[in-house]
């Protein structure tokens, strides 16, 4: 479709401490991210304009309660017809909130996968080394 105009939804929501992008899409799809550089700049468009006090940053959560949140994440994520692929990616939204490093929250998430294989289970990719997380379903 050359020369087609592409509707673009951005979404920005306040998540307690300040506004962070959300996610992107068309009136046909929505993306779950973007790169760093086009959130950030999307985060900034919507920053000019918007009205939310800034908040300072939540108290840092101690291992456990970081490691429930995981595990809520996790349960929400589940359906009733198939496992649901599980993106550390999406856990943006909560990273404000969990305060931890992207290896913390993968050795938590292998952790849960070890204690609660009806919950949440981990796959290698058949192209790389990488870790797939499946919600398991319910």
């Amino acid at each position: 479709m050359v020369g087609a105009q592409i509707d673009l939804t951005l979404s920005v929501k306040d998540l307690g401490s300040g506004c962070h992008f959300t996610k992107t899409g068309t009136r046909y799809s929505n993306h779950p991210g973007l790169s760093l550089r086009d959130a950030a700049e999307a985060a900034n468009a919507h920053a000019t304009a918007c009205r939310a006090l800034p908040r300072d940053i939540p108290a840092r959560p101690d291992d456990d309660a970081a490691r429930e949140r995981l595990r809520k994440w996790a349960g929400n994520a589940r359906n009733r017809v198939e496992d649901q692929q599980l993106w550390i990616e999406s856990l943006d939204l909560l990273r404000p909130t969990l305060q931890r490093t992207t290896d913390w929250i993968e050795t938590a998430l292998q952790q849960l996968a070890d204690d609660e294989p009806d919950l949440l289970t981990i796959k290698r990719s058949n192209y790389s080394s990488h870790a797939l997380y499946y919600a398991r379903r319910s």
